[in-house]
């Protein structure tokens, strides 16, 4: 039952994704004055007290002590970390330093030195390694995305005289170990296991699946900013989905800029994730590594630098989003549910989150995965694009229907979000799917033409006998028209759509580009469904005479439909169902007597 069909997505994307899209702005970060004394890496000795703050429980910052055991010198950014090794009833309880722990500022003689980054899994969980501070204001070295603001301009004896770590004794060289990031873990809420299995392999982090139903709606607020220790979350995706990682915060600026986690979140660059005030609600012990249990609060801020050292952001300054929501209705018990959720404005990431992220949510409301027929809507909408854009699809299979029929939503968000014309900005999406246990397809069983010898110029009536899954056949007659120049043998092709569909020749062979939006809009709609019942005249021609070969197929498909389609040779209906099967049959042409 189950067949492939045919689709025009591989020219398309492939046109789409070779141009990179410029969409955002790049800007200079500005300068980071931060309120703390700082000790420079060469004044650091192995067997130096000092202490570290972070959130236990709820959002209180607490401290616990922590002791320089050496410095290690590594190839890679960071270049330098300094090992310590952490201690107090707080961090016995907690079975040691935690995932989630990433950023916690730790001082010296009241001096920030830098902020606990890395680890080890199944070690000791009381040792730690620092990223230092003069590491960490490397993050401000590469320009922000979207934001205008100052140039960074890091001054002062703070964060200058980094000495030959040779002379300091504490120092080890060339470290290789491999490190364990301490916030090396993603939560996920909202979607089903399989979904969350998807986003860690398409992410390249570990993802711990709460099994929750989301977050809810995150609210905003404008005049919040964290305090150095403070739990920090980044975010990817919130509200009834919720995606993103939570740390510390290890120092702030003046002008509302922050340092957190002292390592990578994604290690993506410059970015426009939202950044959240994050409730602890416990910590959670593990022979692998103890872990942080939090939720996001409130979105305060942006993250925009996402390095080695780490991240860094600014309180009080938003990205946009991308909207989703999905409408969702069972067609077996009459239920209906909507979710919505928000996306961070990560275009080239978009393909990778939004398909799992909605696989996972119709796992959850439909609540089984198997065999099944599926009916899926998709509006894509924005600025620089007020008209939108709807595609309507419908998706069997006798084994998993919603893992195929959100394989094509994977296609849908990435040539829209990337593509070379215009930014759709701010980008909304919304999918309307309707599924059903039970094969709702349509089998095309029969085709009669009369008559099957014609004159050019004269109509054919075409009887299409259809037989839905299990019940009575039913025929429908189509009329199509032969035209003036036919001659010879035409064929009359019935089919479901997207079986042996026409191909965008034009564009596969280089004789076309699509120029414009609204040119590409159109020929990505000049796609067949697969609901869709297609009943077509295919003639040769009589061809002008004219010296040197046929010309090359110049026209786009969507061309060639419209013209098709005025000359009466081609007709597509909707049928509500998935459309399987294709028959030929042959029609005389002969001249008039």
């Amino acid at each position: 039952m189950a067949r492939h069909k045919q689709i025009l997505w591989a020219a398309l994307a492939a046109m789409i994704l070779s141009t990179l899209w410029q969409g955002y702005s790049f800007a200079a970060p500005s300068s980071f004055p931060i309120n703390h004394d700082i000790l420079p890496l060469d004044k650091i000795e192995r067997g130096m007290e000092g202490n570290a703050r972070t959130v236990f429980q709820g959002n209180t910052v607490e401290s616990f002590p922590v002791t320089v055991l050496s410095v290690l010198e590594r190839k890679k950014a960071p270049h330098h970390l300094i090992l310590i090794r952490a201690s107090g009833p707080r961090i016995e309880k907690a079975g040691g330093i935690a995932s989630g722990m990433s950023g916690t500022p730790v001082y010296i003689r009241g001096k920030l030195i830098g902020a606990i980054g890395y680890g080890w899994n199944f070690s000791d969980h009381k040792l730690g390694l620092v990223t230092p501070i003069s590491e960490m204001f490397n993050v401000w070295e590469e320009h922000d995305r979207e934001w205008t603001l100052p140039t960074v301009t890091i001054t002062g004896d703070s964060v200058s005289g980094d000495s030959d770590p040779s002379e300091t004794e504490a120092v080890s060289k060339d470290v290789s170990i491999e490190l364990e990031p301490l916030t090396e873990s993603i939560v996920v809420s909202g979607v089903s296991r399989r979904a969350a299995r998807a986003l860690e392999e398409a992410l390249g982090v570990e993802v711990v699946d709460t099994g929750g139903s989301g977050f809810g709606e995150v609210p905003y607020r404008y005049d919040t900013a964290l305090q150095p220790g403070a739990a920090i979350s980044s975010l990817l995706a919130w509200g009834d989905v919720s995606i993103g990682a939570t740390g510390t915060v290890t120092c702030s600026s003046e002008n509302g800029r922050f340092l957190a986690f002292a390592h990578p979140f994604l290690n993506r660059g410059a970015v426009s994730f939202p950044a959240a005030s994050a409730w602890v609600h416990h910590i959670v012990p593990s022979i692998k590594s103890p872990f942080k249990l939090g939720t996001p609060q409130q979105v305060i801020g942006c993250v925009t630098q996402d390095r080695s050292q780490g991240i860094g952001g600014r309180f009080g300054f938003f990205p946009p989003a991308i909207d989703v929501s999905l409408s969702f209705e069972n067609m077996d018990t009459g239920t209906t549910s909507t979710r919505r959720f928000h996306l961070a404005q990560a275009p080239f990431m978009l393909e990778q989150l939004l398909p799992r992220v909605v696989l996972g949510l119709v796992d959850r409301e439909w609540g089984r995965i198997g065999e099944g027929t599926a009916f899926v809507t998709t509006t894509i909408e924005g600025g620089g694009m007020p008209e939108g854009w709807t595609w309507e699809n419908a998706f069997f299979s006798s084994e998993d229907v919603v893992k195929k029929a959100f394989e094509e939503t994977k296609n849908i968000a990435a040539v829209f979000a990337v593509n070379e014309f215009q930014r759709i900005f701010p980008l909304g999406i919304h999918i309307d799917v309707r599924i059903t246990r039970r094969p709702q397809v349509l089998f095309v069983e029969g085709i009669e033409v009369s008559p099957d010898r014609a004159p050019p110029g004269t109509s054919l009536d075409i009887g299409v006998t259809l037989r839905p899954y299990r019940e009575e056949t039913e025929t429908h007659h189509v009329t199509l028209q032969v035209p003036e120049n036919a001659e010879g043998v035409c064929e009359v092709l019935v089919r479901g759509g997207g079986i042996a569909e026409p191909e965008q020749k034009s564009l596969q062979q280089g004789w076309r580009a699509i120029q414009s939006l609204k040119q590409f809009r159109e020929e990505l709609s000049a796609r067949e469904a697969n609901s869709q019942l297609i009943v077509e005249l295919l003639c040769n021609g009589k061809q002008p005479e004219k010296d040197g070969p046929p010309g090359p197929p110049e026209q786009l498909l969507s061309e060639i439909k419209q013209k098709r389609k005025e000359a009466g040779m081609l007709k597509e209906f909707g049928t509500g169902y998935y459309v399987e099967g294709l028959l030929r049959a042959l029609v005389h042409v002969r001249g008039r007597q």
